[in-house]
């Protein structure tokens, strides 16, 4: 078993990036903090990777047809987040196609087909493995995550800093965020809302942030299908 979080968080190529450049990526989503993150990005003229799960599609389709219309990368993330380890490969392919299906009724378009790829989890499985090689489907890397999806607003600045901390020191990378929960916040969880990690209205702050300081070290954000050579000038 691999998993995208452990092999590839030191390897800018393995990514498929170059020195110097940065991919944002946001999973479980569209969520209640889309929107919003939609905005920054347009703000800031950044295009990302959403990598999507079918069954927040059907209920957010406006979103996803926004993220196409300004040139962000919809990645296919299953229908329903389902584990790796407990699904067989054909279980996945249903899901992918599930997912696949939510998207193009979303965008309207018949036959919709995901280029792109990434695995709940991260935990690459032979199924999950067989999976993708038979359908010729992309799979998304990784190459810093801070498990921001276990906490809340109360550990933006960290988690914000830790991230700027390892582009630094690798001159780049893929970033994972999660701009979507998929679990149903409690009156308890709402009582202690800045602390439950339920509460993804953080992120589009966080990423304003990343976009600015990284933007002012001349790091240059990409989306797969962009990636040039390109060496970034040393401070």
């Amino acid at each position: 078993m691999l998993s995208l979080f452990t092999i590839y968080r030191r390897k800018l190529r393995g990514a498929g990036l170059n020195s110097g450049q940065v991919t944002l990526t946001f999973d479980d989503g569209p969520g209640p903090a889309t929107c919003q993150l939609l905005d920054v990005l347009d703000r800031h003229g950044v295009v990302a990777c959403f990598c999507v799960v079918g069954s927040e599609v059907q209920k957010r389709p406006q979103l996803v047809c926004r993220m196409a219309a300004t040139g962000h990368k919809i990645v296919n993330h299953t229908q329903n987040h389902v584990h790796p380890f407990r699904i067989s490969a054909p279980q996945l392919h249903a899901e992918i196609d599930s997912c696949d299906t939510a998207i193009g009724s979303a965008l309207g378009i018949r036959d919709y087909t995901s280029a792109y790829f990434r695995i709940p989890w991260g935990l690459v499985t032979p199924a999950v493995r067989k999976t993708i090689r038979s359908r010729d489907l992309q799979q998304l890397m990784v190459t810093h995550y801070d498990r921001d999806a276990r906490f809340g607003a109360q550990d933006r600045d960290r988690i914000t800093q830790s991230m700027l901390r390892s582009v630094r020191r690798r001159n780049g990378g893929m970033l994972v965020l999660h701009d979507g929960c998929l679990s149903t916040p409690t009156e308890e969880d709402r009582t202690g809302w800045d602390d439950c990690p339920f509460n993804r209205s953080w992120v589009p702050e966080s990423v304003d942030q990343l976009i600015h300081e990284l933007k002012a070290d001349d790091f240059q954000f990409v989306v797969p299908g962009q990636v040039r050579q390109r060496t970034r000038t040393a401070a």
